[in-house]
């Protein structure tokens, strides 16, 4: 009776320990993911408490700086400005028509047989297309001759100078022309009248073999020649006649289109005394048309006009 008892014990305990068996092992695994749980959120919190720091300091250091950034993005925004400004301005330099570049031509042109009594031009805000008109007296023994001198000397100095010559006038007063020698005044380095060794004081007789006796039919024969021609000299230099050889060739212009036309050519009924010598007057109104660029297209209706004087 006692061994069964003993046996009904140990079958009632091994019962109850299977019973407590699954609830230990389930509160082992709750405890467990617990502690991972625990972990999980700890370090989460540490990160959290990290990333707060340096928030702070960073926000501390963007404090320090912040007045500068603001300071320098205003003054980038300022320099912008002044850039964008800048740039209209050089547009606008750049497409501008200075006066002083044709003025300095102009004067070279101007004998002093020949007078200038008023000046009047126009710059046509679209294409830069510039006209100026022209009112003078020329004096010689063939008042017109000097005229027309002057306009040859316009269309050289504003369009292409095939030679880089210019003339002056005779120690007597008169022009070269009126007394048959075109005496060469000046000479325009790297010129093929330059390359040609040209001098001072030599006078021109012919020019590729035609007889010359005015600056205007030197710069029409000129004219005639086509580029890399060479063309030879007949001239005069201390008495002594010489030829030289020469070589016509480009250079590049200032304007393009330069037309420059007599309006108004009549002769005066005054007689001026130059230089001891009697001489007839001419009045002469010239007409110049010339575009600042060489795309630029023929004036059509100008501006208000912009007088230099």
């Amino acid at each position: 009776m006692a061994l069964h008892l003993n046996l009904l014990h140990e079958a009632i305990s091994e019962q109850r320990q299977r019973q407590r068996d699954p609830l230990k092992i389930g509160m082992m695994v709750v405890a467990g993911i617990g502690a991972l749980l625990f972990l999980y959120y700890g370090w989460n919190a540490y990160r959290t408490l990290e990333i707060r720091s340096r928030l702070s300091a960073v926000e501390s250091d963007w404090a320090k700086v912040e007045p500068k950034v603001t300071t320098a993005q205003k003054r980038a925004a300022e320099l912008t400005n002044i850039i964008n400004t800048t740039r209209v301005l050089d547009v606008l330099i750049e497409d501008r028509f200075y006066w002083a570049p044709f003025m300095q031509k102009l004067s070279r042109c101007v004998a002093p047989n020949a007078q200038l009594t008023s000046m009047e031009g126009s710059v046509t805000d679209d294409n830069k297309a510039v006209t100026v008109t022209i009112e003078g007296v020329s004096a010689g023994r063939e008042p017109r001759s000097a005229a027309e001198d002057l306009r040859q000397l316009l269309i050289e100095q504003l369009g292409q100078n095939s030679l880089g010559i210019q003339t002056r006038t005779a120690p007597s007063g008169q022009s070269a022309s009126e007394n048959g020698d075109l005496i060469v005044d000046e000479i325009t380095p790297g010129s093929p009248a330059a390359e040609a060794q040209l001098q001072k004081d030599d006078i021109i007789r012919k020019f590729d073999g035609h007889d010359v006796k005015s600056f205007s039919e030197l710069l029409g024969l000129a004219s005639q020649v086509e580029s890399k021609k060479r063309v030879e000299f007949e001239i005069l230099r201390d008495g002594k006649p010489t030829k030289l050889t020469a070589q016509i060739k480009d250079h590049p212009v200032d304007y393009s289109d330069v037309k420059v036309q007599f309006k108004t050519l009549e002769d005066l009924d005054t007689i001026v005394n130059v230089g001891g010598t009697t001489m007839a007057m001419a009045r002469y109104v010239l007409t110049v048309n010339f575009n600042t660029h060489p795309s630029a297209n023929p004036a059509t209706t100008p501006s208000a006009a912009r007088t230099p004087k």
